[in-house]
């Protein structure tokens, strides 16, 4: 029998291992996220990496939410509703139940702008619409920053609140990119 086996039963290991599963596909995905929007700000010519990036950390969110439930919640989502209520009163003074839909919403989100990257192509993407663009990653962003700095441990929020700065830098980068990119372009003629 292995070493970390004795003395304890495998139950014990089994939640602790879900648990880690937990935190570690939060912040994975977080940081995809972050890599994605860094690589879009970055590259010089498009690439296919970034939706690959992008669509990983979908899936290891999606990961998270199902382990989350499994682990904290027992597939509860009224225990997750009162679980999210008491930690935002203890953060914030304020019961924010209602903070598990932004969590369900954010995870609709994601899935949503992952099918759609897919289904309009890369090109097209690329070239959404400011407003389209900032509603997307300001709801990301505003969810990061509260996953990764305001509700988590003293000691995650400096990791957390340098993996938020660097996106939000990308994101800022890109849009600014593609103003320039659309601004330069010629107006086209109107159409007789």
């Amino acid at each position: 029998m292995p070493v970390f086996l004795e003395n304890t039963d495998l139950e014990t290991h089994l939640k602790a291992l879900k648990t880690t599963i937990v935190f570690v596909s939060a912040w994975t995905a977080l940081f995809l996220y972050g890599w994605t929007v860094v690589r879009l700000a970055v590259e010089a010519l498009p690439s296919p990496r970034p939706r690959l990036l992008w669509t990983i950390g979908c899936m290891v969110y999606a990961v998270h939410v199902v382990s989350a439930f499994d682990v904290f919640f027992h597939w509860s989502h009224a225990a997750a509703h009162r679980e999210t209520e008491l930690r935002s009163m203890a953060v914030t003074g304020v019961r924010a139940g209602w903070g598990i839909w932004l969590n369900y919403l954010f995870g609709a989100v994601w899935i949503a702008d992952t099918i759609w990257w897919y289904a309009v192509g890369d090109e097209r993407y690329r070239k959404r619409g400011a407003k389209s663009f900032w509603l997307l990653h300001g709801f990301i962003l505003f969810m990061m920053f509260n996953g990764a700095f305001v509700f988590v441990d003293r000691w995650a929020r400096w990791p957390g609140l340098i993996l938020f700065l660097v996106s939000l830098w990308a994101v800022i980068t890109l849009s600014r990119r593609r103003f320039e990119q659309f601004r330069d372009k010629p107006a086209m003629a109107p159409t007789p």
